[in-house]
């Protein structure tokens, strides 16, 4: 914008300059001074603010146009409309100045206002040479013309900026809700911002799968780090689409390990079938990344089904997650389980088993818990099992 000015700046003085000389006006040699003092402030200002030296252009420009539109407007008399172009300088100057430049904003508009009262108060005669004639009207024309073009070009600028911004900050808006719900459950998000200091939900029944990559470890020696990630990526980023179709939430990821729970935060029927379900889609996915060398990639699943407390937890990288014995038995039937298996609890397979084929494991140790009666999850094609 100050470049804008400068060069509305030059444009005007050289056009008045050229009229000058060529009608031959003499007694107007004050104005056409004062006209080319301007044209070298305004190429001053221009260089200033090429050089990154932008107040001190801003300082100059304003001042610079606020002598030339005061003096020129004085010297030629108001039946001109010289001094219009003053109207618009307080509101530019406003416009222009940094937001937290008080003083010089106030400066600014208290010299355009002053100066445009002195002249209209001075009430200062049109020259005698071109009093009445069309230079005179030619003048008058082009203040008005100016004068209204100047302040709509400021205008559409600050209005094409204030666009801008609002579309930027709109997409800002729905970059961060975009992280937001990917960090958290979209009816989570919505009760943080809602202003719930805590958010803390006891739910008496859901469904909870662990799973987690066999073999991680040798298989991190014989990748590189990039591959190493890049796989685990290439797994994971279909398990959450998998988990977003069928409607259950995934809670985290650590390391190689993955873990989702159905029936929250909003809570459902078919939990339990819901992460049986992924579970199966699961284990489908990972006969899809085969590793040179190393085979078909498995994973140890366990499913548990029970009580949890659910919430956010955190200040900085807060996070949505369960706690609660039901998902310790769920990290259990993982942990304990075998590579290529879905195991179950009893209670899991209870409520599954009229739809669902499983294998009895039997009786094992699991620690922390003591004996308990676990299922292989077979699939869901087959018929019911005794």
């Amino acid at each position: 914008m100050i470049n804008l000015i400068a060069a509305g700046s030059i444009f005007l003085n050289l056009l008045y300059n050229l009229i000058l000389l060529t009608i031959g006006l003499s007694d107007l040699w004050l104005v056409f001074t004062t006209n080319t003092i301007s044209i070298g402030v305004s190429f001053l200002v221009v260089t200033l603010n090429r050089r990154g030296r932008t107040e001190a252009a801003m300082v100059l420009a304003f001042f610079g146009a606020l002598f030339n539109l005061g003096f020129a407007g004085y010297l030629l008399g108001l039946t001109t409309g010289v001094y219009l172009f003053l109207i618009g300088f307080p509101a530019v100057a406003i416009l222009v100045t940094p937001p937290r430049a008080t003083r010089l904003q106030l400066l600014s508009f208290g010299a355009g206002l002053a100066a445009l009262l002195a002249i209209v108060l001075a009430d200062p005669p049109t020259p005698a040479s071109i009093a009445g004639t069309a230079f005179e009207s030619f003048l008058f024309v082009v203040s008005i013309v100016g004068t209204v073009g100047w302040v709509s070009i400021m205008g559409m600028h600050f209005r094409h900026i204030a666009e801008l911004a609002e579309t930027a900050l709109q997409q800002a808006h729905q970059e961060s809700e975009r992280l937001l719900h990917n960090i958290l459950p979209v009816e989570i998000a919505h009760r943080l911002k809602s202003g719930e200091a805590v958010i803390a939900d006891r739910v008496e029944e859901v469904s909870i799968l662990f799973a987690d990559l066999v073999g991680s470890t040798p298989l991190a020696e014989r990748l590189s780090a990039d591959q190493m990630v890049e796989l685990l990526n290439e797994i994971f980023c279909p398990f959450d689409d998998l988990a977003d179709e069928l409607g259950i939430e995934k809670i985290k990821t650590v390391g190689d390990a993955y873990m989702v729970v159905g029936g929250l935060p909003v809570w459902r029927a078919d939990h339990a079938e819901a992460v049986a379900e992924m579970a199966l889609g699961m284990r489908q996915e990972l006969l899809r990344h085969p590793v040179d060398g190393f085979g078909p990639l498995q994973m140890r699943f366990g499913i548990h089904t029970g009580s949890v407390v659910a919430g956010v937890i955190g200040k900085r990288k807060f996070s949505y997650d369960l706690w609660g014995d039901a998902v310790n038995t769920a990290a259990r039937m993982e942990s304990h389980g075998v590579p290529g298996e879905i195991q179950v609890t009893e209670d899991v397979y209870r409520r599954l088993k009229g739809t669902y084929r499983f294998h009895p494991r039997g009786r094992i140790d699991i620690k922390g818990k003591g004996p308990m009666e676990t299922y292989f999850l077979q699939d869901h094609n087959g018929v019911p099992s005794d």
